[in-house]
């Protein structure tokens, strides 16, 4: 429990670094191309690197039902990683767990995720938006901007600041 919140000196949950060797891992093998393909090595690593984010993403709301966050949920930095990381990992049933948790937060009157959120060290910027669309995940699109529609624009009398979606990471680049 107390693992999965620890940060390092860049603050980064251990997804964070999970996740952000895993693109690196990805990318590097992509432009490897051919050779890329042919080195076990690097593909036994991706497998390795993939299963262990999945692990922390997952399982980081088991370990948080009756921890943080208020109301007995998530802290909201874990949740803001899952985001991220289920995204990017096509996790819907994730993404779903994550968005209720902060549907609840919303109700309750507590600070709540952000779509907007790019804190992951080293990630250029980019959203929750970011990283399913990099990914071709076309049912946590649809899943992110149903829930961006339906909490946090807010109805017309709504204390909600409505918040930009489409924002754009450090290069321009809109998801």
């Amino acid at each position: 429990l107390i693992l999965q919140q620890k940060k390092d000196y860049k603050h980064r949950l251990p997804m964070d670094v999970a996740g952000g060797e895993l693109m690196e891992l990805r990318h590097h093998h992509v432009e490897q191309g051919e050779k890329g393909m042919e080195d076990h090595r690097t593909i036994q690593r991706l497998k390795e690197r993939d299963a262990t984010l999945r692990s922390l993403v997952i399982n980081s709301h088991l370990h948080h039902v009756h921890e943080g966050g208020g109301g007995g949920g998530p802290t909201l930095r874990v949740l803001q990683s899952q985001l991220c990381w289920g995204s990017y990992l096509g996790l819907l049933e994730t993404i779903h767990t994550t968005l209720s948790y902060s549907a609840k937060r919303i109700q309750t009157g507590q600070q709540s995720i952000n779509l907007n959120w790019s804190k992951i060290y080293s990630h250029e910027g980019m959203t929750a938006l970011h990283f399913a669309s990099h990914m071709g995940q076309d049912k946590i699109i649809d899943t992110l901007v149903t829930f961006h529609r339906e909490h946090c624009c807010g109805p017309p009398k709504s204390k909600l600041i409505p918040t930009v979606l489409f924002t754009a990471d450090h290069w321009g680049n809109t998801p």
